[in-house]
């Protein structure tokens, strides 16, 4: 049985634990989250074939392991050293061992995965087989962009972020096409958004499986909310009279506008009230195209503007314990780095830019195409003193490009992107799992596509169940036009 992504050392005996459908995960106090067990019984019973049961029991031992076992059992005390987890299996019982509660989770996933279903009838026979696995990530931050738009059920991301969570990302980052439902300036989001219970479900959801929602917020470009070649704009469509907010365009915001920032501000503010905590918040500020082409700009210095926009934006973050991410293609530009994605206005405008910005701000450098190994754009960045994520789309050399480097160069960590493409790519997701857990040398070697969605659909259908074919998978049909 293939496992993705795959754990870093496996020693199994070739005998297999055949164990009743009906089973119990007995958990000291300090892991029984209510939400995390819940959520482990829900898609213990998905994984088994809808006939398995997993009851929980709680013990009082001062140790970081839990028990899967028929009855309740104690946990037993050991040491993980290095590793974010361990797993063993013997006739009779699964131990896990983490170094913490995410690691709990990332345990208890693995254990999902490795489950064949023998027999369903008189309660279900599963098995696991004997042995043990020692596991950890390659890199610290692992993170998946979702784009949530009006095209996407709520079923549906939900279903998509519990498999994130499966995958072992450490965090996803949401980006509201207009379907977050704000309530102090409720013209930014659609009437077909999404409810605050709705997105704080998919926030505990992913907490309880080690993962942790990054909200994001385009402060720059991408103001309408909308893709660029689809003519639609969030706000304007429905409420012209905001316009003030906006270039004429409507494609970027007004950073002239002094009442500008503190909108923003307030837009951020439900977003990380309502997206559950954590450490990071997404400001967006890619292809701002025809920026600053209002005469409210004449005679001012655009560069200036947006340089103290941003870092405003950064320092209200802040103090709000959120470390801004940044899309980094409006600081390159030039002949030096042909071949790659830069949107940069001019080399001067540039090195404005990243002499003035934060350096608290992470970077994070995308590139979709680029077959240069060395990753010129990140190293450029890394060195004007920012912290650098690499974030690939499609292309598989590419993406390995950018995992690679972040190895060699020590950059902050990776970003697996998917946009519209992953309605169509299921892959995207666990090979930007494999990517950022099992690291350069194994990614390199991954399987074809095809045996990748296999994958992304069995544990897809393990994270939730669905009653409806419009409702599996990631589209509501086979055919996309």
């Amino acid at each position: 049985m293939h496992v993705y992504p795959e754990p870093k050392k496996t020693a199994f005996t070739g005998g297999e634990w055949t164990f009743p459908g009906a089973v119990t995960l007995t958990v000291p106090a300090q892991y029984a989250d209510k939400r995390r067990l819940a959520l482990f019984a829900e898609m213990y019973r998905n994984f088994t074939g809808g006939v398995g049961r997993l009851r929980t029991a709680v013990s009082h031992a001062a140790v970081s392991s839990a028990v899967l076992a028929p009855a309740p059992a104690e946990p037993e005390k050991a040491d993980v050293g290095a590793n974010d987890y361990t797993l063993t299996v013997r006739d009779g019982r699964a131990d896990l061992y983490f170094s913490d509660g995410r690691a709990f989770s990332h345990a208890f996933c693995t254990l999902l995965k490795l489950l064949e279903v023998r027999a369903t009838k008189g309660g279900g026979r599963m098995t696991l087989p004997l042995g043990t696995v020692e596991d950890a990530p390659a890199l610290a931050f692992r993170a998946l962009h979702l784009c949530v738009f009006p095209e996407s059920p709520y079923g549906r991301i939900r279903r998509l972020v519990r498999l994130a969570g499966l995958l072992g990302y450490s965090h996803i980052v949401l980006e509201f096409w207009g379907m977050f439902p704000y309530r102090t300036e409720r013209a930014f989001g659609r009437n077909i958004a999404y409810t605050r219970r709705q997105i704080r479900r998919i926030a505990a959801d992913a907490a309880a499986l080690g993962a942790e929602i990054v909200p994001m917020l385009n402060i720059y470009g991408h103001a309408s909310q909308n893709r660029v070649g689809r003519g639609k704009h969030t706000v304007l469509g429905r409420h012209p009279q905001l316009a003030p907010y906006f270039e004429t365009n409507g494609w970027n915001w007004n950073l002239a506008n002094p009442d500008t920032m503190p909108l923003q501000k307030r837009l951020i503010g439900e977003l990380l009230d309502v997206c559950g905590a954590g450490g990071y918040f997404c400001i967006g500020c890619d292809e701002a195209y025809d920026y600053a082409g209002d005469r409210i700009y004449a005679g001012r210095d655009a560069t200036q503007i947006l340089i103290d926009h941003i870092n405003g934006i950064a320092a209200f973050l802040k103090a709000r314990g959120r470390t801004p991410i940044m899309w980094a293609d409006m600081l390159l530009c030039g002949d030096r780095f042909a071949g790659s994605v830069q949107c940069g206005a001019d080399p001067e405008t540039c090195e404005r830019l990243l002499n003035g910005l934060n350096k608290n701000i992470i970077l994070a450098d995308w590139q979709y195409w680029t077959k240069d190994g060395a990753l010129p754009t990140a190293r450029f960045l890394a060195g004007h003193g920012f912290r650098i994520v690499t974030a690939p789309w499609e292309d598989r050399e590419t993406a390995v490009i950018c995992l690679k480097n972040v190895e060699e160069h020590g950059y902050f960590g990776f970003m697996q992107t998917t946009w519209q493409a992953l309605f169509r790519n299921i892959e995207l997701l666990p090979q930007g799992a494999v990517y950022a857990w099992d690291g350069s040398e194994r990614a390199a070697s991954l399987p074809l596509d095809c045996c990748m969605a296999i994958a992304a659909a069995r544990y897809l259908r393990g994270v939730m169940r669905v009653k409806r074919y419009e409702d599996e998978g990631i589209s509501d049909g086979e055919i996309d036009y």
